[in-house]
């Protein structure tokens, strides 16, 4: 082989791998990027349309779920199989759980998992080993009278009728957490549910049903009710530093509030009509109607639709849980709501029904939980 000859094949070969490497090494956001590129030129647009949804899933997912009949709480995902509860994330435990009925939380700081049946309650470590329990009221064992429970620190805290009870991990000892203080539903003699959701030092307390609802704030660490069972129309709320989400109004009257906890203000971002369900995250929300789903960035307070046929599910550890033709996943909000505001300006035509042969067939699929 000659010099000139060796010198070319050398040549190539390092374009190849230098090529190789480069694709490698392209970054979820940049792949996202090629795939719009890549169906503006007008190259397959079915596959392109596909694509573009496979890169953006890539790109805001943080963790992917392959099991079937998986479930979820606002804090964690899990499967039950045979009594059992199997955490898939954030923790991977196992621990056994009632069949009938559970509430369930977990909690980051402390890697533990509280969990009850209504009745009594059972804290577990992150190896699956008990760190606290709470038996049941000896009268009422046949009432589900344990709603919601949260663990702050080295304290199990819990909602039982109508009070929030507290109970030191290390003691067996139960007691109100806030004395002569109940946060009831705003009506009587009707089943009401509970959503306890923890914010550093901060809880709020959401109690009620049907479209009324009380919800309050308590300062965990001073023990100090900021907020005491203020009027509100969803169970979804958002609990984030000092300031709390929620939805009032009424049919067709939707509103989006935001409502600063120490200064005591309230501030209408939006309202709604015909919806049926709205999630509610840090920096937006989901939007849930008849035919389509929606996000909405609080600050914008502009609506972009999900173009492509994904399945919202919920919120999970305040990220999005999507189905994927079966794949479940927690993706990123900002992440996901950025990109599809990107794609409005640069492939318009699938914001408009008709007015793309790949976007009229995918978009707005029956979606909902």
């Amino acid at each position: 082989m000659n010099r000139l000859y060796r010198i070319i094949i050398m040549s190539h070969l390092i374009a190849a791998v230098s090529f190789i490497g480069f694709s490698c090494s392209r970054t979820p956001a940049e792949q996202f990027e090629d795939a719009v590129k890549s169906y503006q030129k007008g190259e397959n647009r079915d596959k392109g349309f596909a694509e573009i949804q496979n890169k953006l899933l890539q790109y805001a997912s943080s963790k992917v779920f392959t099991a079937k009949g998986i479930e979820h709480t606002d804090t964690f995902v899990y499967g039950k199989k045979n009594g059992t509860c199997e955490v898939l994330y954030p923790p991977e435990l196992s621990f056994p759980v009632s069949k009938d009925h559970m509430v369930a939380y977990y909690d980051r700081e402390t890697k533990r998992i509280a969990c009850s049946d209504g009745h009594a309650v059972k804290v577990y470590d992150e190896n699956g080993g008990t760190a606290g329990e709470v038996a049941p009221e000896e009268k009422k064992k046949k009432i589900i009278d344990v709603a919601s429970v949260i663990v702050y620190k080295d304290n199990l805290i819990f909602y039982r009728n109508g009070s929030l009870m507290g109970n030191l991990l290390q003691t067996e000892s139960v007691r109100p957490f806030l004395e002569k203080q109940n946060f009831p539903p705003p009506f009587s003699n009707m089943p009401f549910n509970v959503m306890m959701e923890r914010s550093g030092d901060l809880v709020s307390v959401n109690v009620g049903n049907v479209g009324m609802y009380n919800v309050s704030v308590i300062d965990l660490k001073k023990r100090e009710i900021l907020l005491k069972n203020r009027r509100v129309s969803s169970m979804r709320t958002r609990l984030c530093g000092n300031t709390l989400y929620h939805i009032a109004g009424d049919t067709g009257i939707w509103k989006l509030v935001r409502y600063t906890i120490k200064e005591k203000k309230s501030e209408v971002l939006v309202s709604f009509r015909e919806i049926l369900d709205v999630e509610l995250f840090d920096s937006g929300c989901v939007v849930m109607k008849k035919d389509s789903v929606e996000l909405m960035d609080y600050t914008e307070k502009r609506f972009v639709p999900l173009i492509f046929p994904i399945v919202f599910k919920g919120r999970c550890d305040g990220l999005m849980l999507l189905d994927d033709n079966g794949k479940h996943m927690l993706a990123d909000f900002r992440k996901i709501y950025e990109k599809l505001t990107y794609l409005e300006t640069a492939i318009p035509a699938f914001f408009t029904k008709g007015g793309d042969t790949a976007a009229g067939k995918n978009q707005q699929k029956k979606q909902g939980k």
